[in-house]
């Protein structure tokens, strides 16, 4: 049957605004709010999450008025988070690395810090590398450990390194614990993330050192690809304001040891 033009695009325009799965109805209040155990951006304290993430995360919902608290904030294995980020457009993922890999699949509000993200082993082994190559060389390192799906394992196979020689973990804890009893030779993360974990456990940090850099990641919220970008604008604007009123650089100092 003939349409015309006028009534063609009127019809196609109710579709759009009608549609159970449009994304112009979607509202901040369906959102999951989604982290991991990687202190100091975000963990779990003796009562609720916290950390640096966790705090500005707060001060955006502050801004922009939800009434939320960290207590409605869902931790999971990094891992499993990172699918639901895949696969649901109501959920946010944090805190995480903004790179220009994962900028082609999701949207991202920030950056609110960077992380230095490199490998790290004992200061015993003597290592000294300056490229990938290098560390795939090095007869002093089998495996070097990573958590699943986080930027320092991907940020390995990415630049090269075998994946044969790649162990994943699903959580900090157990990268730390098996780095220490030397079950792993070396780990591939955020280099403040693994000393918080280290004096956490009373492992002390100076008897590691970082002996490869890959670089300087931004670090933020990530949200599905297919998010409603009123939200995002919602939420980016919130967090431009705490970062010009110096709450997000204060939020930063108090977590640095």
């Amino acid at each position: 049957m003939y349409y015309p033009q006028f009534l063609t695009s009127f019809l196609f325009a109710a579709f759009i605004l009608w549609s159970p799965g449009s994304l112009k109805s979607q509202t901040l209040d369906e959102i999951k709010w989604i982290s991991e155990e990687h202190p100091p951006q975000n963990y779990m304290s003796a009562t609720q999450p916290a950390g640096i993430a966790v705090e500005v995360l707060t001060g955006i919902w502050k801004s922009a008025g939800l009434n939320l608290t960290p207590r409605d904030i869902r931790f999971l294995p990094w891992a499993r988070g990172y699918l639901m980020l895949k696969k649901d457009p109501n959920t946010c993922l944090f805190a995480i690395s903004m790179t220009r890999e994962r900028k082609k699949e999701f949207k991202f509000v920030g950056p609110f810090m960077t992380d230095v993200i490199g490998v790290i082993t004992k200061k015993s082994k003597q290592i000294r590398v300056k490229s990938i190559a290098d560390l795939a060389a090095c007869r002093t390192i089998d495996t070097i450990g990573s958590i699943r799906e986080d930027i320092g394992g991907q940020l390995l196979r990415e630049q090269g390194y075998p994946g044969d020689k790649i162990h994943l973990v699903n959580t900090l804890p157990s990268l730390v614990s098996m780095v220490e009893i030397d079950r792993l030779s070396a780990v591939a993360l955020g280099y403040d993330t693994i000393v918080w974990e280290m004096k956490s456990r009373g492992i002390d940090p100076g008897q590691y050192e970082l002996i490869y850099t890959f670089r300087e990641v931004d670090t933020g919220f990530g949200f599905h690809k297919d998010v409603a970008p009123h939200i995002i604008t919602r939420l980016q604007s919130a967090l431009d304001q705490m970062k010009s009123e110096g709450k997000v650089a204060a939020i930063i100092n108090k977590y640095r040891r």
